[in-house]
């Protein structure tokens, strides 16, 4: 199975972002979950100088693993909107992943190399 967060990880560390700060805790009593993400990535709009914080609140949700999931996709978005073209969570790389293949930095910079269409 995929865990969220590291597949998130993974691709911030190929894009050269190391301290990925997050937190997945229990709310409402143990019956829901959360998961908040932040780190900091140079800004593609304003030069490599200017540092960029992205800091994701999660929902609330019944399952952690959705949490996590929820968080990591609201990352990706913000990357996207900052310039960032992020490689899709796509079906062949979940099973790459699944069966220990290869690494999500190795998958990402061969596809990237090879087909730049398959783009969030």
């Amino acid at each position: 199975m995929i865990e969220p967060i590291r597949w998130l990880e993974d691709t911030l560390w190929f894009l050269g972002v190391s301290d990925i700060r997050h937190q997945t805790f229990i709310t409402h009593h143990g019956e829901r979950f959360c998961c908040n993400v932040s780190f900091n990535i140079p800004s593609k709009w304003d030069g490599p100088e200017e540092i960029l914080e992205i800091s994701i609140a999660g929902t609330v949700v019944l399952n952690e693993r959705i949490a996590e999931r929820n968080a990591m996709r609201m990352c990706l978005s913000e990357l996207g909107i900052n310039g960032y073209i992020i490689h899709d969570f796509s079906y062949f790389w979940c099973e790459a992943l699944d069966k220990g293949i290869a690494n999500v930095a190795a998958v990402s910079k061969l596809t990237a190399r090879d087909n730049d269409a398959d783009v969030v």
